[in-house]
């Protein structure tokens, strides 16, 4: 019995207990193993026979279903819970551009008969297509989910520059950054040109930004863009809220977000599209929070050109 268990502790049981005979049978289930259960006798005269081990393996086989089962309904369960995250925080976020644009038209149609100059309409108009943007952008996010899943994203490469995207996505922000009291810095070496889908790069970039608004609590961002030997990088810093330590493992994933959804919108897929968007470019994607709780994020893209 010297051999028969690798774990110390184990071997250590099986000798005061003056085990003189044992089985151990692996628990399998679906081509994976879940474990062992073994079994000793301490009587010299009855060793395990052929019986005891066909007995043994049954038993192995049903505790191996019973575990697995178990397994799969804790993920059903899992599953079930996100999704009716998912619907009521997409109900909300989906709901909420429809009502400001609804708000925007009900006002057009009140003053119709007051004959609203042209700068007025076009307020109103610009107004209402701010909404259809954002209300596209979370559709956007929604398919693009799906798309991954099913493994049928496709990528458009052409010969972009990353400086160039950088800059048209910090225009589109001013506003957001206005209205958050948060100052944009952006720093670049020069153009940074590569081979890539012009359109995720757009999306990786309005992801990272847009969280950097949302948790930056109001104070500086810094974008920095450089090039190294056979690589791009773009650093996005905030010096928000952060994000705990604990959730650093879990913020990739769908759904996830690192603060409550009352406390902050978005249907917490932005890190999820940056992280698999990146893996047809061999690129990678690191990040790093501040040890201090509320001082801020940095995340780092990198991607091949």
């Amino acid at each position: 019995m010297h051999d028969y268990s690798l774990d110390a502790e184990n071997a250590r049981l099986i000798r005061e207990l003056g085990t003189r005979s044992g089985m151990a049978v692996p628990l399998m289930a679906r081509g994976r193993t879940l474990g062992a259960i073994s079994m000793g006798r301490t009587d010299p005269m009855r060793p395990f026979g052929p019986s005891d081990l066909a007995l043994m393996e049954e038993l192995a086989h049903r505790a191996a279903m019973a575990i697995d089962n178990a397994h799969l309904y804790q993920e059903a369960q899992e599953g079930i819970r996100v999704r009716e995250e998912f619907l009521g925080v997409a109900a909300h976020e989906l709901k909420t551009p429809i009502t400001s644009m609804n708000i925007v038209l009900q006002s057009v149609l009140r003053r119709r008969n007051e004959r609203p100059s042209a700068e007025r309409l076009m307020q109103a108009l610009e107004s209402a297509e701010r909404q259809v943007q954002r209300l596209m952008r979370l559709v956007d996010d929604v398919l693009d989910v799906s798309r991954l899943h099913a493994g049928r994203l496709e990528l458009h490469l052409e010969r972009v520059d990353l400086l160039a995207v950088v800059g048209e996505v910090v225009e589109r922000f001013i506003e957001t950054a206005a209205r958050t009291g948060s100052l944009v810095d952006m720093r670049a070496e020069g153009p940074v040109e590569g081979m890539w889908d012009r359109s995720r790069l757009d999306q990786v970039v309005a992801n990272l930004l847009g969280n950097a608004l949302k948790f930056g609590e109001g104070r500086p961002i810094e974008i920095s863009l450089s090039r190294g030997e056979g690589t791009a990088e773009l650093v996005v810093e905030d010096h928000g809220i952060g994000i705990p330590p604990e959730r650093l493992l879990h913020i990739f994933e769908r759904f996830e977000r690192a603060v409550p959804t009352r406390h902050y919108g978005g249907f917490g897929l932005g890190l999820y599209i940056v992280r698999a968007s990146r893996r047809p470019w061999a690129a990678r994607c690191a990040w790093a929070a501040r040890r201090a709780w509320a001082r801020g994020s940095r995340w780092c893209f990198r991607a091949s050109p």
